[in-house]
């Protein structure tokens, strides 16, 4: 739902005389449509689980590969229809340090698929243990 919202608010540029925008301005309409698409993404119900890692410079690429949105963490998760997806941050002032962002529908959620994707889980994890040279799960967060 956030990307279809997203995608409709990158659509037009166009003020409400029908005129484009400067770059950088806004009219009354624009900022309306932007507010209410912000309140409805983030006023959606969600769990975002949050790790941090520190990967060596020679399994980058790697980590990235496996991590990434469309990776095979990714993959697995998206076995649930409750999964959301998977963000992957890269630090910008401390090389090979990542974040991922994993969400789900709800706390509940995330259960449900560990109870039915629990081997494979542990499975990957083992394979994935080479990439990192450090790992913690910094929380489990809801959207307030």
């Amino acid at each position: 739902m956030a990307q279809i919202l997203l995608k409709l608010l990158s659509r037009s540029r166009s003020g409400s005389n029908g005129k484009a925008s400067p770059p950088g301005t806004f009219d009354r309409e624009q900022r309306n449509k932007h507010g209410l698409a912000h309140s409805l993404i983030y006023s959606i119900p969600m769990l975002q689980i949050i790790w941090e890692y520190r990967v060596s410079q020679e399994y980058w690429e790697s980590f990235e590969k496996f991590y990434g949105a469309e990776g095979e963490w990714a993959q697995l998760f998206g076995r649930s229809a409750e999964f959301r997806g998977t963000t992957l941050l890269r630090d910008r002032a401390v090389a090979g340090r990542y974040l991922t962002i994993d969400s789900w529908s709800e706390a509940a959620a995330f259960e449900r698929f560990m109870a039915a994707y629990g081997t494979e889980y542990k499975m990957l994890d083992v394979q994935c243990e080479k990439l990192t040279a450090y790992e913690m799960k910094l929380g489990a967060f809801e959207t307030l």
